[in-house]
């Protein structure tokens, strides 16, 4: 009788094939430069915002 399914060793192949393709994807895209641009790109708006608010009162 043959038994169908996957060994322990083709489960594990698989999951360190798939641990080393996220790390490849989350180094990337660079989550840490992605919320800094963010981030400035916000502190120049609100910048933006303070200084019409600033001429409008003047």
């Amino acid at each position: 009788m043959k038994k169908k399914g996957f060994t322990l060793i083709e489960l594990l192949v698989v999951i360190a094939v798939l641990a080393v393709l996220a790390a490849g994807v989350i180094v990337a895209i660079n989550p840490g430069k992605r919320i800094r641009q963010a981030n400035d790109a916000k502190i120049k708006n609100d910048i933006g915002q303070l200084a019409t608010g600033l001429q409008a009162y003047y």
